[in-house]
């Protein structure tokens, strides 16, 4: 599972959207992997990893669409 927050002023923000992309070769290139409305604190998106090689890192795109303005950050994991 990949959770995001937006955090203004340590206040946890909601109701916009997050989008996160992962290299997955089952998956339409160019279109995000998981796109979410924000609610109570945070993004949630499941990540099946059955697709995805052992061993491998996966980089993970997160971005926030908020007040008019796109704020990303990046994370990533080994499936094992």
């Amino acid at each position: 599972m990949l959770s995001g927050s937006l955090i203004k002023n340590g206040v946890y923000l909601g109701g916009f959207m997050m989008q996160a992309t992962w290299p997955d070769e089952t998956h339409q290139r160019g279109v995000p992997n998981c796109t979410v409305l924000v609610i109570y604190q945070r993004g949630v998106c499941p990540i099946d990893t059955s697709s995805l090689p052992r061993g491998v890192f996966v980089p993970i795109t997160i971005k926030f669409e908020y007040s008019g303005a796109t704020y990303g950050g990046q994370t990533g994991f080994t499936p094992q």
